[in-house]
């Protein structure tokens, strides 16, 4: 008899993307296979094929994951009312390059070629779009408060964001050069008024 939980129907999509996901952390997404996901949750690979049609589907859910537990933390960083509008934002893009520091396959999944592919959905879309927009949110907040400059919030969040994602592709391959906070700071201090 095997040691592995078997799971009940109702149980199986969304143990299939803990399960998934936590494989992908330590072990990249090229590593993951449908048998394998099978074995690991109690059934048969047959029978996670009902509840997913092939391993995009699952890498999908994962990524889609990855993205809430993005948005989380940073959401999280801005609940700090002792911080300015300008710390606030800097704890954000902290948490953004944080998340892909500890949990690089993740953001991989999140941000590489499956994030571009046909398996890309609205709804992964739009969770994509909501993580940039805690960005412009914190700015148009310091443009109220006349810390920030006056500037379209959408360029300045999408320049603050294209700073992050490369920042972090860099620092992921230990080329970074300068810590990610004093980077933040001074990205940060550059939108100020």
């Amino acid at each position: 008899m095997s040691d592995k939980p078997s799971y009940h129907k109702g149980d199986v999509k969304q143990n299939a993307v803990n399960i998934a996901y936590d494989i992908v952390q330590k072990q990249g997404g090229k590593k993951l296979t449908m048998r394998f996901l099978a074995t690991e949750l109690g059934i048969s690979h047959t029978a996670l094929y009902r509840h997913y049609k092939n391993k995009d589907a699952v890498l999908l859910q994962v990524a889609t994951k990855g993205y809430t537990a993005l948005m989380l933390k940073m959401a999280t960083s801005l609940k700090r009312p002792e911080h300015s509008v300008e710390q606030q934002l800097c704890d954000a893009a902290l948490a953004y390059v944080n998340f892909a520091k500890y949990q690089p396959s993740i953001y991989g999944l999140m941000n590489g070629d499956f994030a571009q592919g046909d398996a890309v959905n609205a709804d992964f879309a739009k969770l994509a779009k909501q993580m940039y927009e805690v960005l412009k949110i914190v700015i148009l907040k310091g443009q109220s408060e006349a810390v920030f400059k006056a500037d379209d919030a959408e360029k300045l969040a999408f320049s603050l964001w294209s700073f992050l994602h490369g920042y972090v592709e860099l620092s992921l391959r230990n080329d970074a050069g300068v810590e990610a906070e004093d980077a933040i700071k001074l990205i940060v201090s550059a939108l100020k008024n």
